[in-house]
Formats: structure tokens, sequence, C-alpha cells
């Protein structure tokens, strides 16, 4: 397996296990891509009121980066959910958030991905780490990833975004300069994303 070329992991559990995430973060050759958790609107505030199993129901909400809601037909939004979430509804192709691709390099034998608005630029411009950890500490609420490879004088740094999660680290060499943004459309735009790169960090 080490030996082998892997471009992504994705680990399908039963609850959340927040052990698993946290390999990932600790593994330099791996890039955290984050927790999505799928609440069922139907029976999550049953669920969260249960005394045995509440307290696990709700901390898997809160360790989650993405969260989406299933079976939200017939306006059946659970109302013991306090975090920002997506209406599956509203996702065509789970690739491009689970992932971080680009919409547009999905393969064409997958299902239409209009509802996703992506920016993409091979030309980021120099950042320090200071000033990328700036800019992802601050970027746009609905930026749901973001990701890349940013140049730094002779070097560079390798961003990943996703969540409320961040990480910045040494790139590895000879990698491409290029970044990605993805979100939803009707919640940002790729102008938004584009403005927000553009500004200088704060």
């Amino acid at each position: 397996m080490q030996n082998e070329s892997v471009n992504h992991i994705i680990a399908d559990i039963g609850g959340t296990n927040i052990r698993i995430a946290q390999v990932a973060q600790a593994e330099p050759d791996l890039a955290y891509g984050g927790i999505a958790v799928v609440v069922d609107a139907l029976a999550y505030d049953d669920l969260c009121s249960d005394p045995q199993i509440g307290a696990q129901i709700r901390s898997q909400v809160e360790v989650a980066d993405v969260v989406l809601v299933s079976k939200a037909d017939a306006d059946a939004w659970p109302t013991s959910l306090d975090a920002a979430a997506i209406d599956l509804r509203d996702v065509e192709d789970l690739a491009p958030l689970l992932t971080g691709i680009r919409a547009a390099d999905v393969p064409e034998r997958h299902v239409p991905h209009a509802h996703y608005v992506s920016w993409s630029t091979d030309e980021p411009g120099s950042r320090t780490r200071d000033a990328l950890n700036a800019m992802m500490k601050g970027r746009p609420t609905h930026l749901l990833r973001f990701k890349g490879v940013v140049p730094d004088g002779n070097a560079g740094w390798e961003v990943h975004g996703v969540g409320k999660n961040w990480s910045v680290k040494p790139m590895i060499p000879d990698t491409p300069f290029g970044i990605v943004g993805i979100g939803l459309e009707g919640r940002i735009t790729a102008d938004e994303i584009a403005a927000w790169w553009s500004a200088e960090p704060v």
C-alpha cells in the first residue's frame, strides 16, 4: 500500500470516529479532507433526546466539517440541529464536496453537478505561511472546500480547507502551483471566491 499512489482515502464508518480523522491530520503524507455527517431529518430530533445515545448523536455533528441533511422533504428540518447544514437534495454529486476536485473534473459518466460553483487559478500569487493561515481563518462561510499549492519565494505551501478546519504545510517539491475553491450555487459565487483570494490578508 505504501508504494502505491493513492489520490483519496474515503472511510465510510458507522458513527464518527474522530481518531480516524486525527490519523489523517498527523500523517505527513496525507491531507485531511474532513468529516461529512449525514443527518436523518425525520429521526434526528428523537435520537438527540434519547437519554442513552443522544449525547453520542450530537457529538457526531459537533466534530463534522460538513453536515448534510437527508429526507428533508415536506419541511422536515430537524429542530435540534444547531450546526450549519446542507440539504442533501441540493447536492447532485458528492465528489467535489468529499474530495475537493473541481466539478468540471468529475468524469462525464457521473451525474450532473450544476449545483456547484468553483473558482480556480494556476497563478495564485505568492503568500507566506502566516498570510495563508490568516486568509483561511477569515475565508467565506460558504466556501466549502479550498485547496492548492501557493508559492512563497523559492518554495511554497500546500493548503487545504474544509468546513472549520484547514492546514498549511510545506509543498512537495516540483508540485505545480494552483488553487481551487468550491461552494454551492446560490450561496457563494466564483467572483466572491476570487475577491476573497485577491484581498490582502488581515
